[in-house]
């Protein structure tokens, strides 16, 4: 797997509420994952952290991504009476059989690039933390050497997508793509609050 990312905090706040990482699970799969905690600042940052290092514990511990999730999800919920969720966005690469699945707990879209087109991946699904029941979204894609998976937070506004389409139908520069996706953030932003960004790119190699 070949991973570039980029994560930036709201008005460049050093604690971003956006949490990112990447793993294998020591079988055959290779994870990229994102949560995005809720609002900013260091509480989100707080949120977002715990579900992607319990996603990750769970994981690599031999538990199916599925349970993981709702586990993570059981954690949120009981941890404390104040509100707190975050999403939790999540590609599995089986390196073996080159195959990608899709998971997601209230996350934005992913985009894909394959054989020439972008395909866009949504989820009906609500963060984690929210109900005491997690409905974990989750998708096989198709996918191959030079295929492209674009993850991101909501820092990047859905008007962003036809530049991101652009972008991938254009050039494999994988971190190109990335920066710029993240430096035009905020163009696309019909807000005037600024929020969390994090971009991350994924491809497989030989």
């Amino acid at each position: 797997m070949e991973v570039y990312a980029v994560s930036a905090g709201a008005d460049n706040s050093v604690d971003n509420g956006d949490t990112h990482t990447v793993f294998f699970d020591g079988r055959e799969a290779g994870y990229a994952v994102l949560s995005d905690g809720m609002g900013t600042g260091r509480a989100a940052s707080m949120e977002s952290r715990m579900v992607v290092g319990l996603f990750r514990r769970l994981v690599t511990g031999g538990v199916g991504f599925t349970s993981a999730v709702k586990l993570v999800n059981s954690v949120m919920v009981t941890k404390s009476w104040e509100e707190s969720f975050a999403t939790l966005d999540a590609v599995r690469i089986d390196l073996d059989e080159c195959t990608l699945t899709v998971i997601k707990s209230g996350a934005t879209a992913t985009l894909i690039r394959h054989h020439g087109n972008v395909l866009k991946i949504t989820s009906p699904t609500f963060p984690i933390g929210i109900y005491e029941t997690s409905e974990v979204f989750v998708r096989n894609c198709e996918f191959e050497e030079g295929d492209i998976v674009i993850m991101f937070s909501d820092g990047i506004s859905e008007n962003a997508y036809p530049f991101i389409k652009e972008l991938l139908l254009g050039g494999d520069d994988l971190k190109h793509i990335v920066d710029e996706i993240s430096r035009k953030a905020q163009v696309f932003n019909p807000s005037i609050h600024s929020d969390d960004v994090t971009v991350i790119g994924v491809r497989v190699t030989r």
